[in-house]
């Protein structure tokens, strides 16, 4: 569980910083994780926003599905835990946890134009090699970070 924790953890590392340009792109990537020793599954979906190879915006969708409520809680103190301190430290984050019928949906956005860059880069300089020479990131280093995980992405 740990993993997966800390797999979700980094990629929000990822997920940090803005941008703009003209051209509209839109990337959706997908990860499913299974461990049914230790009782869930985890489906995450990145709906990738933004303008030329620039992020804006990524919507993130967390869907843990187990019939143990203890498995239930565990993600959901964390993953609100890990939001809450994101925003707080860089901001620029909207989350909501439903938790119903053996299935906990996170919904997270993350509005890169509200987000403290700098800070931000200070705090995470493994994503140096995402970002343009506008302190931006890029829609194509998100992708190879998503992908080096194990997503699919379209």
């Amino acid at each position: 569980m740990k993993k997966i924790i800390t797999s979700v953890s980094l990629l929000l590392a990822f997920f940090l910083i803005s941008g703009c340009g003209g051209t509209k792109v839109n990337k959706t990537c997908s990860l499913t994780s299974t461990d049914l020793e230790k009782g869930y599954k985890l489906d995450t979906t990145y709906e990738i926003f933004g303008n030329d190879d620039v992020v804006d915006k990524v919507i993130l969708t967390e869907v843990i599905t187990s019939d143990d409520d203890q498995v239930l809680s565990y993600f959901e103190e964390t993953l609100n835990k890990t939001y809450d301190d994101a925003n707080e430290n860089y901001g620029g984050y909207k989350n909501s946890i439903t938790n119903d019928n053996n299935k906990l949906v996170s919904k997270t956005e993350i509005d890169y134009n509200k987000i403290d860059i700098d800070k931000y880069l200070d705090d995470h300089i493994d994503i140096k090699d995402c970002v343009n020479s506008d302190n931006k990131i890029s829609i194509a280093g998100l992708l190879t970070v998503y992908n080096s995980l194990g997503a699919t992405c379209k």
